[in-house]
């Protein structure tokens, strides 16, 4: 059976490719190791490892239906006096746009694994302080973990 589990670098390809308003974008472990970062930059998109769970009972034994929810945090600098604001910046708001227009509906290749359509899931802020808003967008997509050999 292979092990391998959605390959998050692909999504970050992905944003390189089609969203062009992010300063930077990479990955993380998760969302606290963001900032911990040498190379943290705004504004940028941070792929966040996925949690993989069993999409159902295998339907034939060389396969295994598995569900991908990953996240990517956009992160914006955002200066002390409008961090009060109650609206949400407009730079975010374009960067969000343009996170979801390169991710929902598109179907990650991979040599691998068959995958269906990357779907979103929910959206908001998760951080908010003195310098940086994050926002934090979920995806999930189910891929088939496929039997390599006897």
């Amino acid at each position: 059976m292979s092990a391998a589990f959605f390959d998050i670098l692909r999504v970050a390809d992905r944003l390189l490719e089609k969203a062009p308003g992010f300063a930077h974008v990479g990955v993380a472990a998760s969302i606290d190791d963001i900032e911990a970062q040498i190379n943290f930059r705004t504004p940028g998109a941070y792929v966040i490892l996925p949690r993989e769970e069993a999409a159902e009972a295998p339907k034939t034994p060389n396969t295994i239906a598995v569900t991908a929810r990953f996240s990517v945090a956009i992160v914006v600098f955002r200066p002390r006096e409008r961090a009060l604001a109650q609206d949400l910046p407009t730079e975010l708001v374009a960067l969000i746009h343009q996170c979801r227009a390169a991710l929902a509906g598109w179907v990650a290749p991979s040599p691998e694994q068959k995958a269906t359509m990357i779907l979103f899931e929910s959206g908001g802020v998760e951080r908010d302080n003195d310098a940086t808003l994050t926002w934090l967008e979920t995806y999930r997509t189910t891929h088939a973990l496929l039997k390599t050999g006897g």
